[in-house]
């Protein structure tokens, strides 16, 4: 993973992480929608709450205006 930028994944989003199933031992991936209409896709939370962009990424917690659980191909 090699990350040093993960964030906290909003509050609001906290009860959907729980409520859904994980994709591997403590982690879901999920695509991240933000409010200028980007799309990150197959980000891994970790623990439910904590984000972990990839090298390239960089994610606001502030400007994300949804997440959904990833499609798995």
């Amino acid at each position: 993973m090699g990350n040093s930028a993960s964030i906290l994944l909003p509050e609001k989003f906290l009860k959907f992480i729980l409520a859904s199933p994980e994709n591997g031992m403590g982690y879901h991936l999920v695509d991240v929608i933000f409010k200028d209409g980007r799309v990150l896709k197959k980000i891994i939370v970790s623990n439910s709450s904590i984000i972990l962009p990839k090298d390239s990424e960089i994610i606001i917690a502030e400007d994300i205006e949804n997440i959904r659980l990833s499609a798995i191909k």
